[in-house]
């Protein structure tokens, strides 16, 4: 019944496109880079954007669905 359940499971992942061998390898610097520039942008909207609680919110979002990961990455790296 497992054996069944994996298979389907992987079947399903392939028909919607991901494949855990495909996984990109991304550099340390890339990531590093990449947080470095997020920094300047949400820097410069907090202090030029208007709306301050709208772009509050979105920033939060952004920074706690999208770059966790790349942290988590990096922390896993350095141990």
């Amino acid at each position: 019944m497992q054996e069944l359940q994996s298979q389907q499971h992987t079947e399903v992942m392939q028909e919607i496109g991901f494949d855990e061998s495909e996984e990109e390898v991304i550099s340390t610097n890339e990531i590093k880079e990449i947080l470095g520039m997020w920094e300047r942008v949400s820097q410069f909207v907090e202090k030029k954007h208007p709306e301050k609680v709208a772009t509050g919110r979105a920033s939060d979002i952004f920074n706690n669905t999208c770059l966790t990961h790349f942290r988590n990455i990096l922390r896993g790296k350095k141990k």
